[in-house]
Order: C-alpha cells, then structure tokens, then sequence
C-alpha cells in the first residue's frame, strides 16, 4: 500500500495493487456565522481525533486528519467494529466514514471509556466528493449499528445555539461544544465553550488560558474564526480569507523547488495582513503576531518538503 499526501488539510492518494482512490480532506472548521441563512443540526463535538476510514479493495485503511494512515487506530477500529465495517464498505465501496476516536487505549484527550469510534460523518467519492446530508448519513449510520457522535436539534439562530450550549455537559464528559452543519452537508462550523468565555467560563480549561502566550491565543483564535476582544482581536478570519490561505499553503505541494520560499514568504505576508486588519495592536504585538503567523506558515512548509521530497 502506497501513500502520497496530495495537501496540507490531509487529502490523500493511496494506491493498493490495481486500486487507487483519492481521499478528500476533511474541511477545517471556523467559527459559525452570527446571522445563520439556513437552519442547521448542532452534533456533539467530543474531545477526541478525527480519523477516516474506507476501503480499499479487500483492505481497511485509517489516516488521522493530515492523511497520515494509522494502523493501530485501525487495528482498534476492526476490533470493536469490524464485522460492520467490513460489511459497509462491501455495499458502500464508494464512501468514506468520518469519526471521532475517544478512550483510554487512545491518544484522545478524553479516556472516561476504554474505546469508541463515533461517526460524525460519510462522503461519497467521486468526481466532486460530497457530504451525505444529515437524514441520508443517520440512515446510513444506524442501518450499520456505528455509534454515532449524537445531534442535539436543528437550529436557526445563533442565540438558539448558545441557549442549548449552557444545557450540555462540559469537558469533563467529553464534550468540547458543538459542530454546526447545513442539513444537506455542505456547510460545516465548529462552536466551541471556549469561544464565548463570558457565558461558559466553568466548561473552559483555565489552565491552558492562562498558559498561552497572548499572541498565540489571538492567532488561534484569528484562525479558529472568532474574535478576542478583551485580547483586542475584533474579528476572526472569514471563510472566504480562509480558503484562499489554504489554497496558497497547497500550492506548497506543487510549485517548483526553487520558488518555495518566495511562496511561503507571500504567503506569511497575507496572512499577517488579514491579521492585522482584524484586530487594534501596538507595535510589540505586532512584532510577536509575525512571529506567530511567520512559524505557523513554516511548519505548512515543513510539511510540504518532508511530503514531496524535496
């Protein structure tokens, strides 16, 4: 079996004798919008590690969410799963399970059971990969008796969103907040406790906050999508910026050896500017908040070389 990481969201070629499939990333989350334009299903969000699994030909096959396979993920997987998953993946040849790995025997943060695999989501390969909609995957989900990460109603305002927040268990049973996604799939937002501090301060580890450099809180927080007003950063990065710095960090993958770092170097330099722009710092600020993005930028870089050889 053969691996080639096609990107640095994780999307991935793997090649098996006569078979190749080409897996598609999962989609890093941002912050959801204030004003939602449609309803959508809020999903636990467990304090584990996405894995996705599939087939090929007569082997399974897990990669964690940079596209490196596992295979004592996978391994544990089959153990507790196997007869199911061998089963769905003989009719459904064509998909892919996306789940979050939680438990004791596990690198997941949340270790209150000895193991579980929780499916959040399915795509369906093909020419333009999609995400089953939200009936079509719980369908799916519970016809192969996978566990699922569990959904606590459909929404359509943010407010509605917040108010259920305060109903649900906090980090010590897992739970980090909710993922937001549009009922047909094609939308999908994460909403965690700790991005409304002022509401959720007793379900935020105050330890890591008080650990974190502050530019290192306000660039996770730019990159997450929301803002850290009391941090001055005014707003977070928007999808539409989002998307178009991560279609720069791809492009490590595929421009020639000897224009890398100029690439790399524009690409700090706009995404310093989208961070900027996004909050009021004084100079020092400035400075560390380079740092931050210019470290950040390298690390994308550093794994785009070790990938592609060069």
């Amino acid at each position: 079996m053969e691996f080639e990481i096609l990107s640095s969201r994780g999307k991935v070629k793997i090649s098996g004798g006569e078979n190749e499939v080409i897996i598609p990333p999962y989609p890093k989350m941002i912050h959801p919008p204030q004003m939602f334009n449609e309803p959508m299903v809020a999903e636990l969000k467990w304090n584990g590690y996405n894995v996705r699994t599939f087939g090929i030909g007569a082997d399974i096959v897990s990669i964690l969410r940079g596209g490196r396979p596992d295979d004592r993920t996978r391994d544990m997987i089959l153990e507790h799963y196997g007869d199911k998953i061998r089963r769905f993946f003989e009719e459904h040849g064509n998909m892919v399970l996306c789940g979050e790995v939680i438990g004791k025997k596990t690198m997941a943060k949340y270790k209150a059971v000895e193991f579980d695999y929780l499916i959040f989501d399915i795509i369906e390969l093909g020419e333009e990969p999609r995400f089953l909609g939200h009936e079509e995957k719980k369908k799916l989900i519970e016809e192969y008796g996978f566990n699922y990460v569990g959904d606590v109603g459909v929404f359509d305002s943010y407010g509605a969103v917040l108010k259920k927040l305060s109903e649900l268990p906090g980090p010590e049973h897992g739970v980090e907040g909710v993922v937001l996604k549009a009922l047909d799939g094609s939308y999908i937002f994460k909403l965690r406790y700790d991005m409304h501090p002022d509401m959720f301060r007793s379900k935020i580890n105050e330890e890591w906050r008080r650990r974190e450099r502050r530019e290192e809180v306000i660039f996770a927080h730019f990159i997450q999508g929301y803002p850290e007003e009391e941090l001055g950063l005014m707003r977070g990065i928007s999808i539409d910026e989002f998307r178009e710095i991560e279609r720069e960090m791809e492009s490590f993958y595929s421009v020639p050896p000897d224009e890398l770092e100029r690439r790399a170097q524009e690409v700090s330099e706009r995404l310093y500017r989208m961070l900027e722009s996004a909050g009021e710092f004084d100079d020092e600020m400035k400075a560390r908040l380079r740092r931050v993005v210019n470290r950040y930028v390298a690390k994308e870089l550093k794994k785009a070389k070790k990938h592609t050889g060069r």
